[in-house]
């Protein structure tokens, strides 16, 4: 919304579940590349990754060619997995384990939106009778209690000169959330650490958010470790 994303964390998925599945019949890593280039019919990667499979025919190696893909489409932790399996001569092993934390990653944020999702419902409902009261009942109201001529409580005027603003300013609203929503995106973007640390801030989620960090960092030292 507003702003374009680029390749999903199941499009990165899908990725590493192609070429592992040519790495095992004994392939090198960069004609499994190749391979996913000519068979993959999503456009964004298939540029991505001929970028990462131009790189390693010049003698990159995996790590450092996903590292420099355009947009920043694999996540860190992938990164630093695939150095050290490279590394350790244990690359079958490391992309497995990307291939697992892929795929809760996505369990996860698909049971928290199902979670939220009561929520989101009763917030929707909410920002749609503040709209009504705002646009349409506050303005009627204001016109009835003008022609009593009725001398009203301040907190009552501030209500209805609030009201009156926001029907001569109706755009002022929808920019606002535009501001929002781009702001929060760009950050998911631009500064994922910083928008992690956002979400250990939001009330509820960021129990959530907490343990699912604490979880990856163990399943991530305990890989690297046992390598």
């Amino acid at each position: 919304m507003f702003i374009k994303e680029g390749p999903s964390e199941k499009d990165v998925l899908q990725f590493f579940r192609i070429i592992m599945r040519h790495y095992n019949t004994g392939r090198p890593i960069v004609e499994c590349i190749g391979e996913y280039v000519k068979a993959t019919d999503n456009q964004e990667m298939r540029m991505i990754c001929k970028t990462v499979h131009r790189q390693m025919m010049n003698g990159s190696d995996f790590a450092p060619a996903l590292e420099k893909a355009p947009g920043s489409v694999f996540p860190p932790f992938v990164v630093q997995f695939i150095r050290v399996g490279e590394h350790n001569n244990q690359l079958e092993r490391f992309m497995e384990k990307i291939i697992h934390q892929l795929k809760q990653n996505i369990t996860i944020r698909r049971r928290i939106s199902q979670a939220t999702l009561m929520p989101k419902i009763s917030m929707t409902i909410l920002i749609g009778a503040f709209i009504f009261l705002v646009y349409y009942l506050i303005p009627k109201l204001a016109t009835v209690l003008n022609e009593l001529k009725i001398d009203l409580p301040l907190i009552t005027k501030i209500e209805l000169a609030f009201g009156n603003f926001l029907t001569t300013f109706w755009w002022i609203l929808p920019l606002i959330v535009f501001v929002v929503v781009a702001i929060v995106r760009l950050k998911a973007k631009n500064s994922p650490v910083e928008y992690s640390l956002w979400g250990l801030r939001v009330p509820f989620y960021k129990d959530i958010v907490y343990y699912k960090i604490h979880y990856n960092f163990c399943q991530i030292f305990s890989l690297c470790k046992s390598s």
